[in-house]
């Protein structure tokens, strides 16, 4: 039978139903890499957990460390070393816009000739149907993000103005190419398509006739992959929280809770484990500026180390560690 890894949640790549890697999960195994390409971001969006480069760069400056761009050996030898360890996947997002890089396609091409898929998380907006083909045509899974199709939420979630119509064309576009899935290797596929949404007060509510995640789920029409997940309240969004849950406290929304139900095709914006543990935590490594980050929710801390001085197989076992002694994450993306 044909497997597929195929994305939960929006962060990483996990599967249920494949054998070996819902196996490796369950062993706290490393399943991807979250790397950071150290760019801007033409948006500023409320729903943002990290806050950007920018956010991570002033922790970094706090603590009297830079942050600079991992060298190109550098990232060759860490994708060596995650594929090495059984890695198949490396996802770029949070930390920017990674259309805006010059660095994404050489670490397309790096993976490319290890066997190890890219997951690129993207606004959209430099996404044109060039763009697109040429990714896709490289295996590379793309991850739209749309959290609505009025130009007045748009432009309040996003931080921008106008940008919604060329959001929209570069995503009919990439819808028209089709969900097919892609071969990488070992008889593994993956999704090559999916929207994210994170449903809002703005977008949401049934009691107001309101159900934009609907609409979205609408214009995609089984076309794409579709991911439904709840903010976490971290960076810009615990500043926006009201505004976008519609309450004071971070405790997750039932009304909003009821669209990711409804919607979501995998585990959430928490990639929750069936034992109730975030896999985004448990089963990956996320580095920004070469410094090795609990979880980019958390922020980033210096006292982790840095690639390569630290590697990934002795970051993910101190982690690891870690977290078996305190317990399973407190935050909102690991509640059960």
């Amino acid at each position: 039978m044909t497997q597929e890894l195929v994305l939960k949640g929006t962060t990483a790549y996990y599967e249920r139903l494949v054998p070996e890697v819902k196996k490796r999960m369950y062993e706290n195994k490393l399943v991807f890499v979250h790397d950071s390409l150290l760019v801007g971001c033409q948006y500023n969006c409320a729903k943002c957990f990290s806050g950007g480069s920018k956010e991570y760069t002033r922790q970094l400056e706090k603590m009297g460390k830079k942050a600079t761009n991992l060298s190109e050996e550098n990232r060759r030898n860490m994708i060596k070393e995650a594929s090495d360890l059984g890695v198949k996947a490396l996802v770029i997002a949070g930390a920017g816009e990674p259309l805006l890089s010059k660095d994404l396609d050489k670490v397309i091409e790096m993976c490319s000739k290890m066997d190890m898929h890219v997951v690129v998380f993207t606004n959209g907006l430099l996404l044109d149907k060039e763009k697109a083909e040429k990714y896709l045509s490289k295996n590379v899974s793309i991850v739209f993000s749309l959290d609505s199709l009025k130009e007045e939420n748009y432009d309040k979630l996003t931080g921008t103005k106008g940008n919604l119509k060329t959001a929209l064309k570069h995503l009919k576009d990439l819808l028209e190419m089709g969900e097919e899935k892609a071969e990488i290797a070992d008889n593994y596929k993956v999704v090559r398509v999916a929207v994210n949404t994170n449903p809002t007060i703005l977008t949401y509510r049934p009691d107001k006739g309101i159900d934009e995640v609907k609409e979205i789920h609408e214009l995609i029409n089984g076309r794409a992959t579709h991911f439904v997940s709840h903010i976490t309240p971290n960076a810009n969004a615990l500043k926006n929280w009201k505004m976008l849950i519609g309450k004071e406290g971070c405790e997750l929304n039932p009304v909003l809770g009821e669209a990711q139900e409804k919607y979501s095709r995998g585990l959430g914006g928490s990639s929750r484990r069936d034992d109730g543990k975030c896999a985004y935590i448990y089963n990956g490594v996320v580095q920004f500026a070469g410094y090795w980050m609990g979880c980019p929710n958390i922020g980033v801390s210096a006292d982790n180390g840095r690639y390569p001085e630290v590697n990934i197989e002795e970051h993910f076992k101190e982690k690891l560690a870690s977290l078996e002694k305190s317990g399973k994450p407190l935050c909102i993306s690991g509640r059960g």
